[in-house]
């Protein structure tokens, strides 16, 4: 049986491929559907295939440019490459920790200022302070609230970056 949020999710994807082989679909409907008005970035970090595609789909749905690392290190060399608006990341990945991830990204210049949600299924104790103290600025549980997720990204996207993370003209 899968979650409400799943069947959601399953229901977003397959609109998205109805829409890609030009089939009619409802209209969005409500603020949540609205898609920005220009894309935004996010970076979706998670090593496991189901979950990754999972928000990839929620996230285009909603009008979002979304790119995607399977580990730690990727992340860091896409987010330096295209400084993303939002960085999701998983905490447990196979090369080295969300966490680690996180700490390499708050050290950079341009990167430092781009804000990061842990977002992980493995939810222990002390995990969310862990996540806070390494740079991360919020801290979200599998499995996710659909609803409450999308209003998370919506106000990290929203929120003004700082000039030291503008990339440079050359």
């Amino acid at each position: 049986m899968r979650s409400p949020a799943a069947r959601r999710a399953l229901a977003l994807s397959r609109r998205n491929a109805r829409s890609r082989r030009g089939l009619p679909h409802d209209p969005p409907t409500g603020a949540d559907r609205q898609p920005p008005a220009v894309p935004k970035r996010v970076l979706i970090v998670e090593d496991n295939e189901p979950s990754r595609r999972l928000l990839h789909d929620l996230l285009e749905a909603h009008g979002y440019e979304v790119l995607q690392a399977r580990d730690g290190i990727t992340s860091v060399q896409l987010a330096r490459q295209h400084l993303p608006d939002l960085i999701l990341m998983d905490l447990q990945l196979p090369d080295i920790s969300g966490l680690d991830a996180t700490r390499r990204l708050k050290r950079g210049r341009r990167t430092r200022a781009i804000p990061v949600v842990a977002v992980t299924a493995f939810a222990m104790a002390g995990d969310e302070q862990r996540s806070l103290a390494s740079g991360c600025d919020a801290y979200v549980a599998k499995p996710i609230r659909v609803q409450e997720f999308l209003r998370l990204v919506r106000e990290f996207v929203s929120a003004p970056r700082r000039p030291d993370t503008v990339p440079e003209l050359a």
